[in-house]
C-alpha cells in the first residue's frame, strides 16, 4: 500500500493489485476502484500484454472499458485507443 499526495492537503492510497512474475509490468488502484494504472519498464507493451493486464483488472471489477492507453511514442498521436497529446 502507498499513500500518494499529489497535490496537498489531497491524499490518497494506491495498491499494487498485480505485478507479473518478472516484475516487467505492475497494475495500481485506489481501494475503490475509480481509478488503476497499467504500469510498465519499458514504454512499449504489446496489444497482447496490455488485454491480459484489462483481463486481470476486469476479473478484479474495475470498469476496463474507462481505460485509456497514454502515447509514448510520436507514432501513437492520434491513433484510436490513445490518449494525450494531439
Amino acid at each position: 500500500m502507498w499513500r500518494v499526495r499529489p497535490l496537498w492537503p489531497f491524499e490518497f492510497i494506491v495498491l499494487t493489485v498485480y505485478v507479473d512474475p518478472d516484475y516487467e509490468y505492475t497494475a495500481r488502484a485506489t481501494p475503490d476502484k475509480d481509478f488503476a494504472w497499467i504500469l510498465s519498464r519499458h514504454p512499449g507493451m504489446s496489444e497482447e500484454t496490455y488485454q491480459t493486464m484489462l483481463t486481470r483488472l476486469d476479473a478484479l471489477g474495475f470498469d476496463t472499458a474507462r481505460f485509456r492507453k497514454v502515447v509514448q511514442f510520436p507514432e501513437q498521436v492520434g491513433k484510436p485507443g490513445f490518449h494525450g497529446v494531439r
